[in-house]
């Protein structure tokens, strides 16, 4: 029982540690829009996503809020505002369509779809905070910005989960399943 929680902890710690690191790596890049500083490409999301898929909703979502809290505190403390609503949104719209519709949907078209509800929720906050539902008028922009970042994502996790051993994830104790897994590469 142990062993069970400290192999639990010690993947939620990784991915986590995964997560921020590419956090930190994407705010030394240049924002993906000129005239929005705060457009990223979003690569948190590939763990956010491959968290989904390998560790189960629950464990995801732990990846998720420490992530958001730690990137905070090391980097920006306004900005946990904004990761933790986009990032929450994007989390449960990928949740349920990994759950309920995949593989009718692609990885990719989940990717996109929780770059889009990312986005849409970010805009949203900033427009509150500032009181200038005038920011609403850059959504259409970013929304491309969206599946531009949430198709690299999904690619990438697509990759991802089709090349890493699945042995790094499967214990005999473990609802994740090849069957789960293969379901993302069905037609």
């Amino acid at each position: 029982m142990r062993n069970k929680f400290l192999l639990r902890l010690a993947r939620i710690s990784v991915f986590t540690a995964v997560a921020l690191v590419t956090h930190y790596l994407e705010s030394m890049l240049p924002p993906l829009l000129a005239f929005a500083p705060g457009s990223k490409m979003g690569l948190s999301n590939i763990i956010t996503l491959s968290a989904i898929i390998f560790l189960g909703y629950f464990d995801a979502f732990v990846v998720l809020i420490v992530r958001c809290f730690l990137a905070s505190i090391f980097g920006n403390v306004f900005g946990l505002i904004y990761s933790l609503g986009g990032g929450i949104c994007a989390f449960v719209i990928m949740s349920l369509l990994y759950r309920f519709v995949c593989p009718k949907i692609s990885i990719i078209g989940i990717s996109v779809s929780g770059a889009v509800a990312h986005n849409i929720t970010q805009t949203f906050i900033a427009a509150m905070i500032v009181q200038q539902i005038n920011l609403i008028i850059i959504l259409p922009l970013m929304l491309i910005a969206s599946v531009i970042a949430g198709v690299f994502v999904g690619f990438v996790v697509y990759f991802l989960v089709k090349y890493l051993p699945l042995n790094l994830f499967i214990d005999n104790n473990t609802n994740l399943s090849k069957e789960q897994i293969n379901k993302i590469f069905e037609e």
